[in-house]
């Protein structure tokens, strides 16, 4: 089994490193969310062209860095 890259940090540690990440990801999220609206409006108003596909392809950061958040949780939850 893949060791987990988290082990070697204490607990105080990973609940600093699981907030950072928490944020991060509400940051992202939300980000992506404002390019998804403007691709789809300036979409319907001028066309849509190869740029159009541009938060589609950076969706898929957005599923490691879940994946990222939920080992951290996980491994918080074993030391508890």
């Amino acid at each position: 089994m893949k060791e987990n890259k988290y082990t070697h940090l204490s607990i105080d540690e990973l609940k600093a490193k699981a907030k950072k990440l928490k944020s991060i990801t509400s940051l992202y999220t939300g980000m992506l969310m404002v390019l998804m609206f403007a691709v789809v409006f300036f979409g319907i108003r001028q066309g849509f062209s190869a740029i159009s596909a541009f938060p589609f392809i950076l969706l898929p950061i957005l599923f490691i860095i879940l994946k990222n958040a939920k080992e951290l949780q996980d491994e918080i939850k074993s030391r508890s």
